[in-house]
């Protein structure tokens, strides 16, 4: 097997390649999540292989956002969590989500160590699928980081989920 075109590493911490090729074969774009334990999936039409990724290769930017080690679980039943968002924060496509909905923006702010561009004036509640794994535990403090602010202290509970598109859906 062998890669061309393009392999990037994007803010949100994913793998996107253009073309793979295995065999005689070339397949089509595939995604490679930070999360350990999750495939590598690779797609030609209706047809997907499947790869597992190196536990700890590209789980250090998720890793750092939380204070301690998190806790993968694969949820046993569907999950209601919370999206605090606001500003240039958008409603939908983050990877992020919370398990308490904070009723202040300052607080939501703080102890989600949420970045300068969300102002959390707004919160959507989302079903995270049962079956899906999540990422459970501890916000790392952001606030001597780039594009935070120094209320972001920390200190709340965080749920990263890998794929929200496919596996966080709001509750309307």
């Amino acid at each position: 097997m062998y890669v061309t075109g393009l392999v990037e590493l994007t803010p949100t911490g994913w793998i996107v390649v253009t073309t793979y090729h295995l065999d005689e074969e070339e397949y089509g774009q595939a995604a490679l999540a930070a999360l350990p334990g999750v495939f590598l999936v690779i797609a030609k039409g209706d047809e997907a292989l499947k790869l597992v990724v190196p536990k700890k290769r590209w789980f250090a930017p998720v890793r750092r956002s939380f204070d301690g080690e998190p806790s993968a679980i694969t949820l046993a039943e569907d999950l209601i969590v919370y999206r605090h968002w606001g500003g240039e924060a958008p409603e939908i496509g983050s990877l992020w989500f919370s398990p308490k909905s904070y009723s202040r923006p300052g607080n939501a702010r703080r102890y989600l160590a949420l970045p300068a561009n969300n102002t959390a004036e707004r919160v959507t509640a989302f079903r995270i699928k049962k079956g899906t794994t999540i990422l459970y535990g501890k916000v790392a403090g952001q606030k001597s980081k780039l594009g935070f602010g120094s209320y972001a202290t920390g200190g709340g509970i965080q749920i990263y989920v890998p794929d929200p598109f496919r596996q966080a859906f709001p509750i309307r």
